[in-house]
């Protein structure tokens, strides 16, 4: 019995850490979305940045388009530090040459996971969910790993 509940609890503890290889798409403000993507390089946040003493990383989209068509025509992503919730979503910038831009922005902490930009707040929050949400060092639960966990501990038990 002392056994399971020792290996629950470490099972547990692998559910709670993050890994510290976040891996974003990064891309030097590009004209699209998929202009950036297949541009982005393949490399840990903490690969991207050797000199940072920092272990968490969040991936940071940022998509500038064309009120008029709605139309990217800047796309930068990258690993960031911090991302201020309350920026998170779309908003008017300036207006140039009768072309008004809106700049929409959205963060996130799972690998891969700024693969699209965002064209309004509805996906630039849907897109940033898990990121709000996380407010402790156990922020999700992964559930394909539970469905391990359990299913070894019933092979186990057999």
């Amino acid at each position: 019995m002392l056994k399971y509940l020792i290996l629950i609890i470490l099972m547990w503890c692998m559910l709670c850490v993050k890994s510290d290889d976040l891996t974003c798409f990064t891309c030097a403000q590009s004209l699209n979305n998929e202009e950036c993507n297949k541009q982005a390089i393949d490399e840990p946040c903490r690969a991207l940045t050797p000199n940072s003493t920092n272990d968490k990383y969040i991936c940071m989209t940022v998509n500038k388009m064309n009120m008029n068509d709605l139309k990217s025509i800047s796309v930068e992503k990258k690993c960031v530090i911090e991302c201020n919730r309350a920026e998170i979503g779309c908003k008017l910038d300036e207006t140039n040459e009768n072309v008004q831009i809106k700049t929409c922005k959205y963060c996130c902490d799972d690998n891969y996971c700024n693969f699209n930009s965002t064209i309004d707040t509805e996906q630039s929050i849907l897109y940033s969910k898990s990121f709000i949400q996380s407010t402790n060092s156990c922020q999700r639960i992964y559930y394909s790993k539970i469905l391990l966990i359990i299913s070894f501990i019933f092979k186990v038990r057999i």
